[in-house]
């Protein structure tokens, strides 16, 4: 893959958009594309709450699991 700093032809920018956009189908999280510029594209993702605090609260100890937040933990 090309560097992001090299220019490139359009025929290679688009193959490269085709390779990104068939990796980020298979994000299991919702996202957007919300811009592209100068050969890059931004993304936004947005990951459940649940899962945030699963994730914060599993490295503190307080949550283990998805039940804890929805109160079926022990």
């Amino acid at each position: 893959m090309q560097s992001t700093m090299t220019p490139i032809n359009k025929t290679e920018q688009v193959e490269a958009m085709e390779q990104f956009l068939a990796w980020i189908k298979t994000c299991p999280y919702p996202y957007g594309i919300s811009s592209m510029s100068g050969g890059f594209m931004h993304v936004k993702f947005m990951i459940p709450a649940a899962q945030m605090y699963t994730l914060a609260d599993a490295k503190s100890g307080d949550i283990t699991s998805l039940d804890d937040i929805k109160g079926g933990g022990a």
